[in-house]
């Protein structure tokens, strides 16, 4: 069996107040039924904090400092700012939502959970806190549970970008790529783009046979990212095994060993394409 190498399990894509990503180090996974999740969290950094699914006026005077707060100011502070509007609102969403967040980055991922669990109790049907909480439950190793929350969140707005791209990326990792499929390429459309989703998209494509789409995804995502060895590994293997363009892959492989001198899967996997664009036997 040809050997994927998937940046799946979820993408991990929070909503806080904000939208600019991050995007942390990647666990490959191996053979197209199996992968390792990998977190891409959202850095909550932007302002227009979310509440039932549509924005909040980062310039409303409730939330203005909160919204400043987060797009990184040092003379604020995230937790004083939240702790502020909830002692006047202690259900208030905003705060709770971006509390939660906050604790995430921390790695307080308990402390994330119950607030959120708290936003869901008191707080309106909301596409992102279902999201977000089933980011905490990810986390905690309940992939199942996690795509129920972001099935929630997708029965509330279909159009979530994040939980479309969370929940293909889940369906990615079970190599269900008819489900996948149409679930990355809506967060694809809305401007989601991160080089996992990219990873997994393509995948998703060249799974249902789409392989010049596959391609024209994993070129333009390698023109923005040229340094992440996965997405570089997977479009070489789309152009030497599928294609049949090996005088194009080859360049990529060169790279991949260049970028990963450690992971062994990740190098051998470079190997047996280099023989095979080569024409080398293996020894």
């Amino acid at each position: 069996m040809k050997k994927l190498l998937l940046v799946t399990g979820c993408a991990l894509l929070l909503n806080a107040c904000g939208s600019s990503q991050k995007s942390e180090p990647v666990v490959t996974g191996a053979g197209p039924k199996s992968g390792s999740t990998v977190p891409l969290p959202t850095d909550p950094s932007s302002g227009g904090a979310e509440v039932s699914g549509g924005p909040v006026n980062p310039k409303s005077e409730r939330y203005a400092k909160l919204s400043e707060a987060l797009r990184g100011s040092k003379t604020l502070n995230v937790q004083d700012e939240a702790a502020r509007i909830l002692v006047a609102n202690p259900d208030d969403v905003v705060a709770l939502n971006a509390l939660a967040m906050w604790n995430y980055r921390q790695k307080k991922v308990g402390a994330a959970k119950l607030l959120l669990s708290r936003a869901i109790e008191k707080g309106q049907p909301n596409a992102t806190i279902l999201n977000n909480f089933g980011l905490m439950l990810l986390s905690e190793g309940d992939e199942l549970a996690a795509a129920e929350q972001f099935k929630r969140a997708l029965r509330l707005d279909e159009g979530h970008a994040e939980a479309n791209a969370n929940l293909g990326s889940h369906y990615a990792k079970g190599g269900d790529w008819k489900k996948a499929l149409p679930r990355l390429e809506r967060a694809w459309r809305a401007g989601r783009q991160d080089t996992p989703i990219a990873n997994n998209y393509a995948l998703s494509l060249k799974g249902e046979g789409e392989h010049e789409k596959a391609r024209q995804i994993f070129d333009e995502a390698s023109k923005r990212n040229n340094k992440d060895p996965i997405l570089l590994l997977n479009y070489a293997a789309l152009l030497i095994e599928t294609l049949g363009r090996p005088k194009e892959g080859l360049p990529l492989v060169y790279r991949v060993k260049f970028l990963e001198t450690e992971r062994k899967d990740v190098l051998n996997r470079a190997t047996a394409l280099e023989r095979k664009a080569t024409g080398t036997s293996t020894p």
